[in-house]
């Protein structure tokens, strides 16, 4: 379900280009210090978004080194660090945990039963180091697949939930503002799953899988769409944004927009 929070980097200036690369260089590291090094293949720049934010608000600077990795062996680049960046390297690992889980249950095999072993022993670390937190995560995505049991058609309740997660997680980061945070990342989170059921609701009417956007006619899902993203926004004017904001921008006006259409054009070519 992510994915869709990323920047635009057409749009983007060589400096602010350099320091999102860096933020998602951060939080690579820190999957890889003191972790299991193939942590880092379930990273997404959606967590630099939470990073970006939490620190901006936050007005937390960003220690900065110059590294080398399997990726990028020859030539040195930034990357920075701050509390930020390691919460959100967390925040990667119980997202992707329970994410295997989510697909041992509903698909079995042997890929999901190996993802689920290999993540098992950090991810109950970090249910210790996070136990509302961790909790909080789990119960909105219980309920998520609940609202797929019983085919719920009311899209804003499973939506809600994906919020609920979101927001928690902006929030629980100990930022200052936390209920504008949790608010932010709430609507944010709404964004995000209708997004998700929309790029899938051609692949789910053929498959008969639930979608709860599918009673809904193609104009109506635009419009739901464009309100929630209007809301987004308007939670996300009220942080007292810092530095970077040009880039949290970027990602919220043009990125996440651009991303949804990609991801679109790709499922329809199947």
């Amino acid at each position: 379900m992510f994915g869709y929070a990323v920047a635009n980097p057409d749009k983007l200036d060589d400096e602010s280009k350099e320091r999102y690369r860096a933020m998602y260089c951060g939080i690579c590291r820190a999957l890889g210090e003191n972790r299991k090094r193939l942590n880092r293949l379930t990273l997404t720049y959606d967590l630099v978004l939470v990073a970006l934010v939490l620190s901006s608000v936050a007005k937390m600077p960003f220690s900065e080194e110059s590294v080398r990795c399997g990726v990028h062996p020859v030539k040195e680049h930034k990357a920075f660090k701050n509390d930020y960046t390691l919460f959100a390297a967390d925040m990667n690992i119980l997202l992707a945990y329970y994410k295997f889980l989510d697909d041992k249950k509903d698909d079995g095999g042997i890929i999901p039963l190996i993802e689920v072993s290999f993540f098992k022993t950090e991810a109950e670390k970090l249910q210790k180091k996070y136990p509302l937190l961790s909790e909080k995560i789990e119960g909105c995505l219980n309920a998520i697949s609940e609202c797929e049991i019983r085919n719920e058609t009311d899209a804003d309740i499973p939506a809600s939930f994906f919020g609920d997660l979101l927001g928690s997680i902006f929030a629980g980061a100990r930022s200052p503002y936390p209920e504008k945070l949790y608010d932010f990342g709430f609507s944010l989170g709404k964004v995000i799953y209708y997004m998700d059921a929309e790029v899938d609701i051609k692949a789910d009417l053929k498959k008969q899988r639930y979608n709860p956007l599918i009673r809904k006619s193609a104009q109506e899902r635009q419009e739901l769409l464009e309100l929630q993203l209007g809301d987004c926004m308007f939670k996300y004017s009220l942080l007292p944004m810092g530095a970077d904001k040009s880039i949290t921008d970027n990602i919220l006006l043009s990125g996440i927009w651009t991303a949804f259409e990609r991801m679109k054009r790709e499922e329809e070519r199947g």
